[in-house]
């Protein structure tokens, strides 16, 4: 190999091909971090350092560099100590022109090589943008497809928990109702004990002086008082919110399942009398209150309502018996009854059966019956 294939090397490149081309093997660690020093600190050539390692005792037996011998003698003068100075002197203004020839030919390199790397710079930050906003892109479509996933997932869930929600409202509903029924059949007596005790209030149907015999019974449960009723000639419809009475009792009569207030609110003057057997007591104040106005509108002139409720001044059913059935919200004491009637508009209210008080605790707590009606009339 030739010099000038050598000084073609830089750095650790030069220094193994070196080591290859004069002493025929790889650098060792030693050897490489003792020229490298040189090499890096400027110290000396790399013509130097060939000169070092061709003067090595090892290097003696080896092949030598080609033309390298005019070097060799050069480099033996610079040993010289009184002529080093001079040739020195002569070497470097020999070199000058090539030496401003390879600062302007590095400076050129340097330029290229900086030009090269803005080139790459900008388009590793246009590269990086367009990733970026790829990657952005995506990450959009990812969360739209979350969002719709999500959406999707919650119409499901929603769906789902709307339609258990309605067949367990359906259940429950189901279950009051059947529920009701055996209750009522079970607490209230019997259909024939009924009748006989709502007997007592035909005489006041029979003596209505009206020509338009309309009756409504509201919440008419097993049908008792209907049954009893239809034989006096009167045009009668029944309501109730429970399917299984309304379903039995439209057989042989005109019952309509709704809620009272519901079918009452948009009747005016329709019915001669209303009647209803243990219904206030299922209704809060609020609903009561409407319930007697609304019954009030749909009453023709010189109408009336009759009214039946458990009796809380029988201290049996007031302590007690109210409670059986859990669907009872208060006792209504016979007086608040009577002020809820005239308060709503209605006149000549009379309880019945009406009973002073004694001031005998057994006739005016224990000796009281069981159940209590007020009538009052639209005048």
């Amino acid at each position: 190999m030739e010099l000038k294939d050598l000084l073609k090397y830089d750095d650790e490149e030069f220094l193994k091909n070196a080591y290859r081309t004069i002493l025929k093997r790889e650098i060792d660690e030693e050897g490489k971090k003792y020229y490298l020093n040189f090499l890096r600190t400027g110290k000396r050539t790399k013509k130097q350092i060939l000169t070092n390692i061709m003067a090595s005792p090892e290097a003696k037996d080896k092949e030598k560099i080609r033309n390298f011998y005019i070097y060799k003698f050069w480099y033996g003068l610079y040993k010289i100590p009184v002529i080093s100075s001079v040739f020195q002197s002569i070497a470097a203004l020999i070199n000058i022109k090539k030496i401003a020839q390879d600062v302007r030919a590095l400076q050129n390199s340097i330029y290229i090589i900086k030009k090269d790397f803005s080139q790459k710079i900008e388009q590793m930050n246009t590269d990086l943008q367009f990733y970026k906003k790829l990657y952005e892109n995506q990450i959009l479509k990812i969360d739209k497809k979350i969002d719709n996933y999500t959406l999707y997932i919650n119409t499901i869930k929603n769906e789902l928990v709307s339609e258990l929600d309605i067949n367990f409202k359906d259940y429950v509903t189901k279950e009051l109702e059947h529920f009701y029924s055996e209750l009522e059949n079970t607490f209230r007596g019997s259909k024939k004990e009924i009748k006989a005790k709502l007997k007592k209030y035909i005489p006041l149907v029979k003596n209505m002086k009206i020509k338009n015999k309309k009756l409504l019974d509201c919440g008419c449960g097993r049908g008792e008082w209907l049954e009893l009723i239809s034989e006096e000639g009167y045009d009668i419809t029944g309501v109730d919110i429970n399917p299984i009475f309304v379903n039995e009792l439209n057989r042989k009569f005109n019952v309509i399942e709704d809620n009272i207030l519901n079918y009452l609110k948009n009747k005016t003057e329709e019915f001669s009398i209303i009647t209803s057997f243990h219904l206030i007591e299922h209704l809060t104040l609020e609903e009561l209150l409407l319930f007697l106005r609304y019954s009030y509108v749909a009453l023709q002139k010189n109408g009336f309502i009759l009214l039946e409720t458990p009796n809380p001044k029988n201290i049996t059913v007031g302590a007690c018996n109210f409670y059986t059935d859990p669907t009872h919200k208060s006792p209504i004491p016979p007086h608040l009854a009577k002020f809820l009637l005239e308060y709503t508009g209605f006149r000549n209210v009379k309880i019945i059966p009406e009973k002073e008080d004694t001031g005998d605790f057994y006739e005016d707590w224990v000796n009281q019956s069981e159940d209590y009606a007020v009538i009052g009339y639209k005048l």
